[in-house]
This record gives C-alpha cells, sequence and structure tokens, in this order.
C-alpha cells in the first residue's frame, strides 16, 4: 500500500522505500500520519463499514497513539494481528466476514476514534 502511495505522489521517493518501511517497522501508523500530513491525501482510501452483534469479535490487535497527533484522519490505530477462537471454539465474526485481515488497521469503532 505504501508503494502504490509514493508511485502516485512522489515517485521520486520509491527508491528509499525499503528503508523507509524497515525504520517504521513498529510504527506503521506515525508512517501513515506523516504520509497523509505531506500529501493531504488518505494512505488507506478505502474504508469499510462492518456490523457486528455484541460479543468477543475473535481479533488479537496491537494498538499505538499516533505521537504529536491532535488533529487529522487519523490520532490512533490499532493493527489486526491475527485472529483467534472464541471460548466455544467457533470462528469469529470478524474472521468469518472476510472484510478484516491480519495487517489491517482498524481506526475507528462505532464512529469513535480508537
Amino acid at each position: 500500500i505504501i508503494e502504490a502511495y509514493y508511485a502516485m505522489h512522489n515517485k521520486e521517493k520509491l527508491s528509499e522505500l525499503d528503508d523507509l518501511l524497515q525504520r517504521f517497522e513498529s510504527k506503521r501508523e506515525v508512517l501513515v500520519s506523516a504520509l497523509e500530513e505531506k500529501y493531504g491525501l488518505p494512505v488507506f482510501p478505502d474504508s469499510y463499514d462492518v456490523e457486528f452483534g455484541p460479543g468477543p469479535l475473535g481479533l488479537i490487535i496491537e494498538g499505538a497513539a499516533v505521537p504529536g497527533k491532535r488533529e487529522g484522519p487519523v490520532k490512533s490505530v490499532v493493527r489486526v494481528q491475527r485472529f483467534t477462537k472464541l471460548p466455544d471454539g467457533s470462528t469469529g465474526p470478524a474472521e468469518a466476514s472476510k472484510k478484516i485481515l491480519p495487517g489491517y488497521f482498524i481506526s475507528k469503532v462505532n464512529d469513535q476514534s480508537m
């Protein structure tokens, strides 16, 4: 996704992409926020509305605030690490929806920023 973003907005930076991704390996949300601020366009232009009923979703997530961000489209996000089975051993609704995958970022739940 980041490669496609640079290909569209700043092709000259593509040669530096591997180094950039390595430097931001554990803090991709900071990179996403910086790119959106610099170029004024969302890195993840697609958003999906997914509705689930009450109860566990069957997700293992990792959260991180975006340092210094008080305004703008991304304040903090969680990254889906993996799925987990529900207590009864069944597949969780997030995995079953096939709309959420490991590696995806979630920035809002019920219209509330993370």
